[in-house]
């Protein structure tokens, strides 16, 4: 790509303790680059943090204490692969990256967790680690070029390595899409991404299992949609969605977006003045698939779907702090 860069060298995170996506600085106590982690990295800087979270600059609430953050981080670990123990679940076949358990009527069900006083309930971990990263205040120089970018980049890199293998060779898919929301004014930041780590229809299949798949899946997606379902949706449901009526297309089904958590928490904020200071940037998975960080990422933005923008409007949110792939095409990408 021609011209200057447009990402800087990321801000430390973790109160200087995990650098983004370059080397520590020599003789420092940190981490890094966490672009870099293997699975062993991640388990072991989990631990690290819930066992040292004043250390790391974990931001504890009446709502989200020490005991959960233990709590989230083992749950991730369990849920990754090769060996999680929830992650191999011998009750409910086949290992999957899905918290999950046999229901009433035998079928599987997801075995959700509740971490927070908003009764959300997280199953997967990519969608925990998602709450892991929102534990965390953005640094006070915080910008989209310098952390929220770089650190969505680590995000999709993280998760795909603990919960599918991202090279495109393992047995699930990983999430196709990524998501950062961050607040202006406070600096608080939520992470999100479309479902990933489930099992897909494959060749060789037959009907009948490619249908228990398909089941599966539908049961799944609509657990997610209940994360929204209390939102002002109008004539929308799980099934009728705003992309369909304008589009005349099926695509992602409501509430399973990667703004979902996102936009959940955020647009839970009853203070409507403080819904407008919310900002947010997605891009789909070729971008962390990338090995090297660089201003090529941004060619891999995305703006939010029709679903999600109608999210935004019937929440009052502000649909234009999300639009960003015009933005940076026009300003940005040479």
């Amino acid at each position: 790509m021609a011209g200057n860069a447009c990402l800087t060298d990321p801000l430390l995170h973790c109160n200087g303790l995990l650098s983004l996506t370059q080397d520590p600085t020599a003789g420092s106590q940190g981490w890094g680059p966490a672009s870099g982690f293997t699975r062993d990295n991640i388990v072991e800087f989990l631990t690290a943090v819930y066992q040292s979270p004043k250390k790391y600059g974990v931001n504890f609430t009446t709502n989200f204490k020490k005991e959960h953050l233990k709590k989230l981080c083992l749950a991730i670990v369990a849920l990754s692969g090769p060996d999680g123990p929830d992650y191999l679940n011998p009750d409910v076949t086949p290992a999957q990256h899905i918290r999950r358990k046999i229901g009433d009527k035998g079928k599987a069900q997801v075995n959700a967790l509740v971490l927070t006083a908003l009764d959300f309930s997280w199953w997967s971990p990519h969608d925990l680690l998602g709450l892991f990263f929102s534990c965390f205040t953005a640094p006070p120089a915080a910008q989209w070029r310098n952390f929220y970018v770089p650190l969505l980049y680590v995000y999709g890199r993280w998760a795909a390595t603990l919960g599918s293998d991202w090279k495109g060779q393992g047995a699930w898919d990983p999430p196709h899409m990524t998501q950062i929301t961050w607040s202006m004014t406070t600096r608080k930041m939520f992470l999100g991404c479309t479902p990933g780590g489930l099992p897909s229809e494959r060749a060789g299949m037959t009907e009948e299992d490619k249908k228990e798949v398909r089941d599966w899946r539908d049961r799944l997606g609509r657990q997610r949609f209940k994360l929204i379902q209390n939102f002002n949706l109008g004539k929308y449901n799980y099934d009728l969605m705003p992309n369909i009526r304008l589009n005349g297309e099926v695509g992602t089904k409501l509430g399973n977006c990667a703004e979902t958590y996102p936009f959940a928490t955020f647009l839970s904020d009853q203070d409507f003045n403080s819904r407008s200071q919310y900002m947010g940037i997605a891009f789909n998975k070729d971008g962390y698939r990338n090995d090297t960080y660089d201003d090529a990422l941004l060619t891999k933005v995305c703006d939010p779907c029709d679903n999600c923008r109608y999210l935004l409007e019937c929440q009052m949110g502000e649909e234009y702090n999300f639009m960003w792939a015009a933005y940076l095409k026009n300003h940005w990408i040479h």
